[in-house]
């Protein structure tokens, strides 16, 4: 994600008018997708608030509907963000996901604002975990 501004304040303002969201085509045969995203995002939702200034993001997934289908999930702030901040875009992007992708329930769904962003999609798009700590990355 890059910002850019010609003078307008951008870091550690929460802009909230600005949403884009992204949907499958494809559809899933599920009966609780959007009470079960609901409840991982609740969880993941406190991890990436309650992570250090620099990384606000957790991911985690959980099978459902009685171990048929399994869900992936990863929630993001910018680390300009105050937590407090970060919780507000979080829980907006929970609103969001809900109007865009699992009412449907579509097979992934992707909001994103300039502040933070929730992902979540029925096949992992994890990524092992790297392999260095942040005092190397300068």
């Amino acid at each position: 994600m890059v910002r850019y501004s010609t003078g307008l304040k951008i870091l550690s303002v929460l802009d909230d008018w600005a949403w884009f969201n992204l949907g499958s085509d494809g559809y899933v045969k599920a009966v609780e997708l959007q009470k079960t995203i609901d409840s991982l995002v609740s969880k993941l939702k406190e991890e990436a608030v309650g992570g250090d200034g620099v990384r606000k993001y957790a991911r985690g997934n959980v099978n459902y509907d009685g171990n048929e289908l399994a869900l992936y999930v990863a929630v993001q702030c910018t680390p300009d963000l105050s937590k407090g901040d970060c919780a507000k875009c979080l829980s907006k992007a929970s609103t969001e996901i809900r109007s865009c992708c699992t009412g449907k329930p579509l097979f992934f769904g992707t909001v994103m604002s300039t502040n933070c962003y929730l992902v979540y999609q029925h096949t992992s798009f994890f990524y092992p975990p790297s392999k260095f700590n942040d005092k190397e990355c300068g």
